[in-house]
């Protein structure tokens, strides 16, 4: 399937995207210099860790040491915590910011406390044996078995069994950098074998476009993955992003940037919060309005606040932003409701962190005990 990809787009259509990638990179490149490859410079620094923390990863599995009777042990399972834990893995969320049942490694660590650990160390076994010819669905379908539709979970573990033939999976991110090569390919909640292998394909098909386009003859396959991240992650500049087939002939500042990052987050968290069967309670999470409505409304609250966070009375960090603890996210003032006009407020992030799912009032009167007084709730 993956040997001989078609393009997956014309060579007009990506000359336009890799006018607005050389775009982005200079923005967010020291100096704003121009793009040379993608190991150098701000790319190598962003980007590059995706090779080094595969490197590591499979030093820390040695999986060519696992055996048959390694299996109920914990010792695949161990290794594996270890491979997903890997110090710098922005593939995955690997700390506890947002609780400890959080952590992609959590279900591994809760089957070895638990001493459940015969299925899933014959599954690891398994998927990083060497097998002619691969059966790359089933594994697949064993994954979602064990760990449920985690596509970020389960395309970093394919990742590590070959870096030139799988890559990781961030839906969000690769979808919009997809679009922006005309590409209405879905992967929000499509977390499936033939999801996974179209989107292979692309990026297979991908690669040696870009390595002709870009005189590159090295190029990788993460590379044409950290390509579609760019152009779907990164900020931009103003005329970058009303390049954005997002939203042609606009241009937008600071505040309507964030505005349409903050929209673009809290849509896709209402679509992975609707329908999800979790084994813990959790708030609900809605809209009514569409993404153009919403990032209007969003950029509509920045202007209101002055620019300042609604909880802490601090300057948001607009983009491009600089630190991100105090880079503006949206909070809904009662935890309880959606995302709807009214409910919306935008902090800092570190505030949002802090605040939880603690009650507007009660989170204002701690902060108020701190000796900060708030800008005053409507």
């Amino acid at each position: 399937m993956l040997d001989n990809p078609e393009p997956p787009v014309s060579r007009a259509t990506l000359d336009g995207a890799l006018d607005l990638f050389r775009e982005i990179v200079a923005v967010n490149e020291a100096g704003g210099r121009r793009f040379v490859s993608f190991r150098q410079g701000v790319l190598q620094g962003e980007e590059g860790y995706k090779s080094r923390v595969h490197a590591m990863a499979r030093r820390r599995m040695a999986a060519e040491n696992w055996a048959a009777e390694d299996v109920g042990t914990g010792k695949i399972l161990a290794s594996m915590v270890q491979a997903i834990a890997v110090p710098g893995n922005n593939l995955l969320a690997i700390d506890d910011r947002n609780g400890p049942d959080t952590r992609t490694q959590f279900p591994l660590e809760k089957a070895l406390a638990d001493g459940r650990t015969g299925e899933m160390e014959r599954f690891f076994l398994d998927l990083y044996a060497p097998t002619d010819p691969p059966d790359d669905e089933r594994l697949f379908s064993r994954a979602v078995e064990h760990f449920g539709r985690a596509y970020p979970l389960i395309g970093y573990l394919f990742f590590l069994r070959d870096i030139d033939r799988f890559t990781p999976l961030r839906p969000k991110g690769l979808q919009a950098g997809l679009a922006e090569l005309g590409l209405d390919y879905k992967l929000v909640q499509k977390c499936q074998w033939e999801n996974y292998g179209g989107f292979l394909e692309i990026v297979h098909g991908l690669r040696p476009m870009l390595a002709e386009a870009l005189d590159d003859p090295v190029l990788r396959l993460i590379d044409a993955h950290s390509f579609l991240w760019v152009l779907g992650s990164w900020k931009r500049t103003r005329q970058a992003t009303g390049a954005s087939r997002h939203g042609a002939g606009s241009t937008y500042g600071p505040a309507e940037i964030a505005a349409f990052e903050i929209a673009r987050s809290i849509l896709a968290t209402v679509s992975v919060a609707n329908g999800q069967i979790v084994e813990r309670r959790v708030k609900p999470k809605s809209t009514s309005m569409d993404r153009e409505n919403l990032m209007k409304h969003v950029a509509e609250l920045i202007h209101a606040q002055k620019g300042l966070c609604k909880l802490t009375g601090l300057p948001l960090d607009l983009p491009p932003v600089s630190d991100r603890d105090m880079m503006a996210s949206p909070d809904r003032i009662d935890s309880g409701l959606g995302y709807e006009i009214g409910n919306i407020q935008i902090v800092c992030w570190f505030a949002n962190r802090w605040k939880g799912d603690d009650s507007d009032t009660n989170f204002r009167r701690l902060l108020s005990r701190l000796g900060i007084e708030p800008p005053a709730s409507d």
